[in-house]
């Protein structure tokens, strides 16, 4: 049983008056000052006053990335397609509050049409604070992978490229090419490092990876006529993801078709020149089966150590997606001391895919995507928090999940960035019932912001949780403390 602080010290008239004032001071204090006493994975209500954003700018509004800057401010990456199916580049920034920032681009957003597609799928800030966008572009007879550089404003950087562009066409076929940029790493010169797919001479969709100067300049001595890739035998393959190691050696991963209906996880690993990295996995190419079906990985995260983390999903012949964990050795090995032989695979639902990951100082990884029953039925955004070691953290959300119903949406999940005080900010898709995809940007709490952990201390607890204004501090009865006075402090 357990009784009020009121209760525990009734038999001192003076020390209740002291606590009595101290909690009338305190909770005036939190009319003007909220306390946000949540459990870890908990939205952040001090992020537009809900912990989330949504906003309707066209048919199908996707963000795709999200950016942290230095100043705290905001950056979330997608498209817009409108309702004749024409999709435009679009750039936010919020302020740390969740409100729009004003003072970027237009109304604070920027925009950006070419031909009838103009998409953006990853973007990273240069040293000066400019932000890099990569996608594709397409008349609907060929797609360019598309290269963007726009000023800390919100403008276009006129010294980058084109006007601020660049359009590359890398494929082997003069016809109806398909090159696709999907994503992008600075190396230590400033030079800009992009990955994705163009077609061979076959027309097999082969992964490629192209280095471009910091001011958009294709680099002719990279890899092969500036395109660095492996061989392919099949029609799907692609690279998702790249990061550049502090050695300048470049790590992407993706997928690599099997066959004409499966594909295998693959992670490739090349020097600074774009050549294979042959100390790496199998001659620089690892290819790789978890479920003997579908493998892919979308985001990965380089260790200190020079492991390297990579998060996708792993799909069964039942087309059941789990949401996939692998940690590879420096030299391209399986690391047999994270999850099970290197591999964590996780199945709460029938739809699990984990798209981004990001290290914590202490080596946690945080992961988001999505969980549920997939497309177009129910399904939500997902969070997970792993261990160093690949094990779950249980006291993170529901059994290392978190989920958050989002008004009546279906929310998918596309990318994370992490702020200076640990806040998590995510953001991506979410979809109504009348099939119009909105963007949508959360904030979460990763640890506990009152300060103490509830699930590592029985002592007391604090109600309500989130105060409104008053709150009640309840002791278990079987604990011995004296109390002098309590004091509650608001984040």
């Amino acid at each position: 049983m357990k009784k009020s602080i009121t209760h525990r010290i009734k038999g001192d008239c003076s020390n209740l008056f002291r606590l009595v004032i101290l909690f009338t001071f305190f909770g005036n204090l939190f009319l003007n000052n909220a306390l946000y006493a949540q459990a870890p994975g908990s939205l952040d209500l001090s992020f537009n006053s809900q912990g989330y954003v949504t906003e309707d700018k066209g048919l199908i509004d996707v963000y795709q990335k999200t950016i942290v800057q230095p100043d705290q401010k905001i950056l979330v990456i997608g498209m817009s397609w409108n309702e004749t199916y024409v999709a435009q580049v679009v750039v936010t920034r919020y302020l740390p509050n969740g409100s729009l920032d004003l003072s970027f681009g237009v109304s604070g957003s920027f925009t950006y049409n070419l031909d009838n597609e103009a998409l953006a799928y990853d973007a990273v800030l240069s040293p000066e604070g400019k932000i890099i966008l990569v996608g594709s572009t397409t008349d609907y007879t060929k797609y360019r992978i598309l290269v963007i550089q726009i000023n800390a404003d919100g403008s276009l950087d006129a010294e980058f490229g084109e006007n601020g562009l660049v359009a590359t066409e890398v494929g082997l076929v003069s016809e109806n090419g398909e090159d696709m940029g999907y994503g992008v790493d600075l190396d230590a010169a400033g030079n800009i490092i992009v990955c994705g797919s163009s077609l061979d001479e076959n027309y097999f969709r082969r992964p490629v990876v192209i280095r471009y100067s910091p001011i958009g300049v294709m680099d002719m001595n990279f890899g092969v006529n500036g395109v660095a890739t492996i061989p392919v035998t099949n029609s799907e393959n692609v690279f998702d993801c790249v990061a550049v190691q502090p050695d300048g050696k470049i790590v992407a991963s993706g997928h690599y078709a099997q066959d004409l209906l499966f594909f295998k996880f693959l992670m490739v690993r090349f020097n600074e020149d774009g050549s294979l990295d042959n100390s790496f996995g199998n001659n620089g190419v690892i290819k790789q089966s978890f479920a003997n079906v579908d493998d892919e990985g979308f985001s990965l995260a380089l260790r200190p150590n020079g492991k390297i983390l990579v998060a996708g999903f792993s799909g069964t012949q039942t087309y059941n997606y789990n949401s996939l964990l692998v940690q590879y050795t420096p030299q391209g090995q399986l690391d047999s001391s994270f999850g099970t032989n290197g591999v964590v695979i996780l199945d709460f639902a029938n739809f699990d895919v984990a798209e981004d990951v990001k290290l914590l100082p202490n080596g946690d990884a945080i992961v988001v995507g999505t969980s549920g029953e997939g497309p177009p039925n129910a399904y939500n955004l997902a969070v997970w928090r792993y261990k160093s070691d690949g094990g779950l953290i249980t006291s993170f959300g529901t059994n290392g999940i978190v989920q958050h119903e989002i008004d009546d949406y279906y929310v998918m999940l596309h990318s994370l960035a992490i702020q200076e005080d640990g806040k998590l900010v995510v953001a991506g898709q979410a979809r109504s019932q009348l099939s119009n995809n909105d963007f949508i940007v959360c904030r979460m709490f990763l640890e506990d912001p009152a300060g103490f952990s509830r699930t590592e201390s029985s002592s007391f607890s604090l109600y309500p949780n989130p105060s409104r204004g008053a709150n009640q501090i309840v002791l278990n009865d079987s604990e011995k403390i004296q109390w002098e006075k309590a004091e509650i402090y608001s984040i």
